[in-house]
C-alpha cells in the first residue's frame, strides 16, 4: 500500500533518527516499508543555492509591503517575510515529492522528526478510499470564518483550511498533480508549506491563493489526528520561526 516512507529532519543523529522511527512504528504500519530521510537546512542556504534550485520566495507574503490585499489579516503569520526554516521545510517537502515522482511511486508516508504518538493509525480507513492527500495530524485554522471541516464518517472528514504538515500520505495521483501542475508556480513564489497545501484543496482566508492555485488535490483527513507535532512557535522551539533570512 505504501512504497516509501520519508522523514524530513535536518538532524541526521542516530538518536534524533531512531527516535522518529520508532514513533512511527508506534503508530502503527500497514506492511514492512523502507524510509529515508530528507532534510534542507534554510539556515545554510545562499542566495545563489535558491538560484540554483529555480527558486523564488514570495517577496509579497508579508502584508507589510501593502500589494496584497486580505478582508481578514489578523494573522500574525503573514506579517512578517517567509523565515529560513520555512523555506528549508518547504525545500523538504518538495525534495520529497520530486524523488516521489521520478521513482514512481503509488503512496508514500511523510513524517517530520518531531511528531508525537496521539493514537495508533487504522489503515483499513483509508484502503479504498479515492484522495491524492491524506492527513495524519494537521491543525484546522477555526478562527477565521466558514472554515470547518465536512465530516465524511466516524473516522474521516473533508479538512477546511489547515495547518501542519508533520504526518500525510500522497497517492501517485496527488504526486502527480504537485509535481507537474503546482511546483512550477509554487517554486516561483515560495512560501511555507502548510499555507500551500491548503491552497489546493479547500478554500485559503490568503485570497490571492485562491486565484493562483487550482484546488484540484483530493484532500482528506482524520478526525482524530494519530501524531500531533512538538515543535511549535507557541512553545518557542519551532525551527521555522523568524531568525536571520537568507
Amino acid at each position: 500500500m505504501i512504497d516509501k516512507i520519508y522523514i524530513v529532519s535536518i538532524d541526521w543523529s542516530d538518536e534524533n533518527i531512531n527516535n522518529a522511527v520508532s514513533v512511527i512504528e508506534d503508530v502503527g504500519l500497514p506492511s514492512r516499508i523502507p524510509w529515508q530521510v530528507i532534510g534542507v537546512n534554510g539556515y545554510e542556504l545562499t542566495n545563489q543555492d535558491l538560484i540554483d534550485r529555480g527558486i523564488t520566495i514570495y517577496k509579497d507574503w508579508n502584508l507589510s509591503t501593502g500589494v496584497v490585499k486580505l478582508s481578514d489579516d489578523e494573522n500574525q503569520f503573514w506579517h512578517r517575510d517567509v523565515t529560513a526554516g520555512e523555506v528549508g521545510c518547504a525545500l523538504s517537502h518538495i525534495d520529497i515529492w520530486e524523488d516521489a515522482y521520478k521513482m514512481g511511486y503509488e503512496n508514500i508516508l511523510i513524517y517530520e522528526d518531531d511528531i508525537l504518538k496521539q493514537k495508533t493509525m487504522d489503515w483499513d480507513i483509508i484502503k479504498n478510499l479515492d484522495f491524492d492527500l491524506f492527513y495524519l495530524g494537521r491543525l484546522i485554522q477555526g478562527g477565521f470564518e466558514g472554515v470547518v471541516d465536512k465530516p465524511i464518517d466516524d473516522n474521516i472528514c473533508i479538512p477546511g483550511f489547515s495547518y501542519q504538515t508533520h504526518g500525510y500520505v500522497l497517492s501517485k495521483s496527488g504526486i502527480k498533480k504537485l509535481v507537474e501542475q503546482h511546483l512550477p508556480k509554487y517554486k516561483s513564489m515560495l512560501f511555507p508549506v502548510d499555507e500551500f497545501l491548503p491552497s489546493l484543496y479547500n478554500w485559503t482566508p490568503r485570497e490571492e491563493l485562491n486565484d493562483i492555485f487550482e484546488k484540484n488535490l483530493k484532500t482528506f483527513a482524520l478526525n482524530e489526528d494519530v501524531v500531533v507535532q512538538s515543535r511549535t512557535e507557541m512553545y518557542n522551539n519551532s525551527l521555522t520561526q523568524p531568525n536571520d533570512g537568507i
